[in-house]
C-alpha cells in the first residue's frame, strides 16, 4: 500500500460529528488520526478504537485553556517526530490565525494539506485580503502545490 507507506498520521482539526474521512484512512490504510474539536464530545463520534485519538480542543494561534496551536498539538502526539503527515482542516475561519502561527518547520512535515477556507466573501476587504488571506496563501505556497480548489458546493451561496 503505497499511500500508507507515505503518510504516517493524519491531524484533523474541526471534525464536528463527521469522521468518515479519518475512518477510511484507518480502515483502508491503517493510518492513525488525531482529531480535535471543542464543539463536540467524543461520545458523539464514531472513532476507531486503536487508530483515532480525540481531544476536545480548539486549534488556534496560542496555547491556553481549551485552545492549542498546531505546533503544540503535533508535538504532544506520539507522531511528534514524524516527517510525512496529512493535515485535514475545517475550523470555521480559525484556519487563518492557526496557519499564520504555525512554524514553517512543521508545515514542511505535512505531505498533504486539505483545508476548507472560510470568509471568502471578505476578500473584498483590503484588510482581510492583505492581513489574513494572502499571507496564509503565500505561506502555504512555500510548502505545497495546489492541485485542487473549488467553491463550496454543499450549500447555496448568498449573493
Amino acid at each position: 500500500m503505497l499511500f500508507r507507506s507515505e503518510v504516517e498520521a493524519c491531524f484533523s482539526p474541526g471534525v464536528s460529528c463527521l469522521t468518515a474521512f479519518e475512518m477510511e484512512l484507518a480502515e483502508r490504510f491503517s493510518i492513525p488520526s488525531y482529531l480535535c474539536d471543542a464543539s463536540v464530545d467524543a461520545s458523539q463520534l464514531q472513532l476507531h478504537p486503536e487508530l483515532h485519538t480525540f481531544a476536545p480542543l480548539w486549534l488556534g494561534s496560542f496555547t491556553g485553556g481549551t485552545t492549542i496551536t498546531l505546533d503544540s498539538w503535533v508535538a504532544s502526539s506520539p507522531h511528534a517526530g514524524a516527517s510525512s503527515l496529512l493535515l485535514q482542516m475545517d475550523i470555521e475561519a480559525a484556519e487563518y490565525n492557526t496557519l499564520l502561527a504555525c512554524s514553517d518547520s512543521l508545515l514542511r512535515r505535512f505531505r498533504i494539506a486539505v483545508i476548507e477556507f472560510h470568509l471568502l466573501a471578505d476578500l473584498a476587504s483590503a484588510r482581510f485580503l492583505h492581513m489574513k488571506f494572502l499571507p496564509v496563501l503565500h505561506k502555504l505556497h512555500r510548502h505545497f502545490d495546489v492541485v485542487h480548489a473549488h467553491a463550496n458546493n454543499c450549500c447555496r451561496s448568498e449573493e
